[in-house]
């Protein structure tokens, strides 16, 4: 059995915050977030908008772009770090809100900015285990803008909140199921810098830039290679580089490092870093560009706090 997305759907905070405005704030020149991020704007929840709020409306369209009945999702997985609730958990918010049926399996994940990534193996792997399960919906969600000192040069610029959102299909009575789905997936921790990245109960984010950065340097890059080995291609093979969408310089760097330089896929400049929902969100652009279409090589990746590493190669 292989598994097709089926339609996406994403949902930014209506509110659009300007670079100049977090560089007031954070004693910094004009031009300075560009130069530095390559981010032009950043969205932030709008009056009555919440983690929930944002994830009901990514999965609607994910529901509505596929064409489904949702009574017929047979699984959901939220990934999220920032519910509006310690618990129940999203993904039950999410059944209720969307009416979903009893027999419908529901869980939230946590792996930060990974998470996603993760999400996708877990479904493809439930999905092979039990067949019955013809429709799963996944959903990234965060609502980071809380959890941010606006002053802090290291996290002020970056993050954004929104959702994004697929529908994923167990399609192999209709395709030949060699000729597309989940290929292969590679992931791995380094622990090391365990507290780089961090949100202590009731206070901010924290996050070490430079860590970070040659934390993905130093790991992303293997991860990858493992993963495009693992699924019988070569690096030139791939089609479509979508990586979790932190930072465009540091995207940029490491497409270049793999020679993917004119593959790579971004979204980060406009929908800033949404955390786990952002490689959610860039499927959601990327298809709607027209960017994912039938017989695509893709490489997924991503970085999470923590931290962790992963890439899953997918054929569209």
């Amino acid at each position: 059995m292989s598994i097709a997305i089926l339609g996406a759907g994403k949902a930014l905070g209506s509110v659009v915050q300007p670079n100049w405005e977090v560089e007031d704030l954070a004693g910094q020149p004009r031009g300075w977030v560009l130069e530095k991020t390559g981010i032009t704007q950043r969205h932030l929840a709008g009056p009555g908008e919440t983690t929930s709020s944002l994830a009901l409306d990514a999965a609607q369209k994910a529901i509505e772009q596929a064409g489904i009945d949702r009574r017929e999702i047979g699984l959901v997985v939220c990934c999220t770090f920032a519910n509006d609730y310690l618990f129940p958990s999203l993904a039950a918010r999410l059944h209720r809100d969307l009416a979903l049926s009893p027999e419908c399996f529901v869980l939230d994940i946590q792996q930060n900015c990974s998470g996603f990534l993760a999400a996708l193996v877990m479904v493809n792997d439930r999905m092979n285990a039990d067949p019955s399960i013809k429709y799963a919906l996944i959903v990234g969600a965060e609502v980071l803008s809380p959890f941010i000192d606006p002053t802090d040069q290291n996290t002020a610029p970056f993050f954004s909140d929104g959702a994004g959102a697929v529908v994923i299909h167990n399609d192999s009575e209709d395709r030949d199921s060699s000729e597309y789905g989940l290929r292969s997936s590679a992931f791995t921790m380094d622990t090391s810098s365990y507290e780089a990245v961090r949100c202590l109960r009731g206070r901010v984010i924290e996050q070490a830039g430079l860590v970070t950065w040659k934390l993905a340097v130093k790991r992303l890059p293997g991860v990858i290679r493992t993963a495009v080995e693992r699924a019988g291609w070569t690096i030139d093979e791939v089609d479509v580089f979508l990586p979790h969408q932190a930072n465009l310089v540091l995207l940029e760097f490491l497409a270049s490092r793999l020679g993917w330089k004119d593959k790579l896929y971004t979204t980060v400049a406009t929908n800033a870093n949404t955390g786990s929902a952002s490689v959610g969100c860039a499927i959601n652009d990327a298809m709607e560009a027209g960017v994912l279409v039938p017989g695509k090589k893709v490489v997924l990746a991503g970085i999470g706090a923590g931290f962790s590493f992963g890439a899953v190669c997918f054929e569209t």
